[in-house]
């Protein structure tokens, strides 16, 4: 939900996302998926990309339980209120509609 697209197409070893988060580098993930985003390799805190790779290891006996993502530093961060996250949706919706337009 914070890139705005899903982090590879799918859980194999073929996909090149996939491969980079399974063989522990992220930093290559990272820095593809920072490349069309705001403020490039800025885009992705810190503790955000430590979050996504723990949750996506690839032995789910060393992911953290839902305990631990709650616990994680990044999910200690500010969250937008009601009203922000309303604006937002409706902001979208209109990007998304005019997209679908244009599409036509």
């Amino acid at each position: 939900m914070v890139a705005q697209h899903p982090p590879f197409t799918s859980a194999v070893p073929s996909d090149p996302f996939y491969r980079c988060l399974a063989g522990k580098r992220g930093d290559i993930f990272w820095r593809t998926h920072s490349k069309s985003k705001p403020d490039g390799d800025k885009f992705f805190s810190e503790e955000f990309k430590d979050l996504i790779e723990c949750m996506l290891k690839l032995e789910p006996v060393q992911r953290p339980s839902i305990t631990d993502v709650i616990q994680h530093p990044w999910m200690q961060g500010p969250t937008p209120s009601r009203e922000e996250v309303v604006s937002e949706f409706q902001r979208r919706n209109v990007e998304v509609k005019a997209q679908m337009e244009s599409e036509k």
